[in-house]
C-alpha cells in the first residue's frame, strides 16, 4: 500500500507542475494581464484566441 500512496503522490505533484508551467495557464496570466490594463489586444493561446 505505501508504494501506491507513493506513486500518487508523485503523480500529483507531476500534474500540478504541468498545470502550473503548462501554455493555458501562461495563457490565462496574460490574459488577465490584458484585462487588468485594458489593452484590448487580443491573445492567442493555441489554436484558441481569446
Amino acid at each position: 500500500m505505501s508504494s501506491l500512496i507513493k506513486i500518487a503522490i508523485i503523480a500529483v505533484i507531476l500534474i500540478g507542475a504541468y498545470w502550473y508551467f503548462s501554455p493555458l495557464q501562461n495563457c490565462k496570466r496574460a490574459w488577465d494581464e490584458n484585462v487588468a490594463g485594458d489593452k484590448g489586444v487580443e491573445i492567442v493561446c493555441g489554436e484558441h484566441k481569446w
